[in-house]
């Protein structure tokens, strides 16, 4: 299986000039680069580039020799059939100093439909720039292969293979003199997706609004600008369903109330794929799987000293200040700013209690790629979670303290929550219970669960609250919509999951089977 294929005089010397030209009278339309990794860590892409729409009239010339390529390359190169879909494209420049850190074209959930990446090359003859050189990782312990870029030749490779390109050499400055290429993907056809892909499950509007934030009647001085009037009856079949709706929950809050184990989280031992999915997913109730990680790499050789030790000089983002705001969690961006992971290590040696500073999922942790080696290192149980889906956000990472705390609030989608060193509490609290909790803000609760002012929120006695302490090697499943409150009883290092196995309908099947 190849690496990748090279093809010279690729569209051949007049279209090669016309390209070449082309791209001169677009000077003005060129834009600085943009990138996922660029969004924290501006630095690691350096280039301009002109997209789609202004390439038209020479996106046929690069998409017809790609399409008679395109059964030679998948074969070739090893990647799996799929049914294609459309073709992006650029126009790119590289100029004095400028060069693209190693990255691969699919990681996001954006980009994943990518299959085959393409770079097309041309710049003024002799070429009156050096370096530049597209780097190809096979992924295998063959080493490297570095390719230059020569006019007129086309480059194909599998878009999740890692490459990264060099810094370009211009001694002119002159735009003109730049490396120039026609880069893009050819995507997979996707599917209309018919499964809710983990993001479900919320109060209608209508209930938060008038139910758990309610709003005193606008005067006449007042009065908000007239809504849409539906008719008397409407209005009251939508009143009715409200009433019925929170009548349902206080139900199954009762219920559940009357159960002995309403204030305890289930612990499983050695539970199965099929199993969770069958008692726990798809009814939406929590679980502690004990020991579950116990044997993943990180689990005994991850801490904040070893952390230092092999990544302290990465950039990272923390939060910070948290103490100066009685609602951080809220004011999230207010508290984000960036050291290096050395200097939050040697914090928690000087300030090993603290809730002020912190490392939180927001902070996009792998999303640095100096430190994506460190997803290798962490093996959730493969039955459960999907390891194959490495696109960022799939898995997010917590650093901290001891004394740490998460409000009380729920998250719209289901997490799969491992410890990894440390030791933390969790208060949990189901959805059925949300009039108890006095929801603001959308997706927090008004009220501190380790502390509850009985005069202000008299109802939060009657929530069904579980109590439960994650320890390394523990994973704890967080249903979709479950209030949940989360304190460190240790310096901590945890890691969450949001793709879970369950990706298909096949899939559905074979677990309910």
């Amino acid at each position: 299986m190849a690496a990748y294929l090279l093809f010279r005089d690729a569209l051949g010397e007049a279209r090669n000039r016309e390209v070449y030209a082309f791209a001169l009278t677009r000077r003005e339309h060129f834009t600085h680069s943009r990138t996922s990794p660029s969004r924290l860590y501006p630095d690691w892409r350096k280039s301009s580039v002109v997209y789609e729409p202004a390439l038209r009239e020479f996106a046929a010339y690069i998409q017809t020799e790609i399409g008679r390529r395109l059964a030679h390359a998948i074969r070739t190169l090893g990647i799996a059939p799929f049914a294609v879909g459309n073709v992006e494209l650029q126009l790119t420049s590289h100029h004095d100093g400028e060069y693209y850190h190693w990255h691969v074209d699919n990681g996001t959930r954006e980009t994943q439909a990518r299959q085959l990446t393409f770079v097309y090359y041309f710049h003024r003859v002799p070429r009156p720039f050096s370096g530049g050189e597209l780097v190809i990782y096979p992924g295998t312990q063959e080493a490297p292969f570095s390719l230059e870029p020569e006019n007129d030749t086309l480059v194909l490779f599998d878009a999740g293979t890692k490459h990264e390109v060099r810094p370009v050499r211009c001694p002119s400055g002159r735009f003109e003199d730049g490396r120039f290429t026609l880069n893009g993907w050819v995507r997979r056809r996707e599917p209309a997706r018919d499964y809710f892909d983990g993001k479900i499950f919320s109060l209608p509007r209508t209930l938060t609004r008038r139910e758990f934030e309610p709003r005193p009647a606008a005067s006449a001085a007042t009065a908000a600008p007239a809504a849409t009037v539906l008719p008397e009856d409407h209005r009251r079949c939508a009143d009715d369903a409200g009433a019925e709706a929170l009548a349902l929950l206080d139900v199954y809050s009762a219920l559940h109330r009357q159960s002995p184990h309403a204030r305890a989280v289930s612990v499983r031992h050695g539970l199965s794929g099929p199993a969770f999915f069958e008692d726990h997913y798809f009814v939406n109730r929590p679980v502690l799987l004990r020991g579950a990680m116990k044997h993943s790499p990180a689990v005994g050789t991850w801490s904040p000293e070893r952390f230092a030790d092999r990544f302290g000089s990465v950039p990272i983002q923390i939060t910070d200040g948290r103490s100066a705001d009685p609602d951080y969690e809220v004011n999230f961006a207010n508290t984000v700013r960036k050291v290096r992971l050395g200097e939050l290590v040697a914090r928690l040696r000087q300030e090993p209690i603290s809730n002020d500073y912190y490392l939180v999922a927001r902070n996009y942790f792998f999303e640095h790629p100096a430190l994506a080696p460190l997803r290798r290192e962490v093996e959730p149980p493969p039955d459960i979670i999907d390891t194959r889906d490495q696109r960022p956000g799939t898995m997010k990472l917590w650093l901290g303290p001891r004394g740490t705390v998460t409000p009380l609030h729920y998250d719209q989608h289901s997490i799969l929550f491992a410890q990894i060193y440390g030791r933390k509490h969790f208060k949990l609290i189901p959805p059925f219970d949300s009039r108890q909790v006095y929801p603001r803000d959308r997706f927090y609760s008004s009220v501190d669960p380790e502390r509850p002012d009985a005069d202000r929120f008299p109802e939060f006695s009657r929530a069904n609250v579980a109590d439960v302490v994650v320890e390394p090697g523990d994973v704890l499943f967080l249903p979709v919509h479950w209030w949940h409150w989360v304190r460190s009883l240790d310096i901590s290092i945890s890691v969450t999951f949001s793709s879970f196995r369950l990706s298909t309908t096949k899939e559905v099947q074979h677990v309910r089977a």
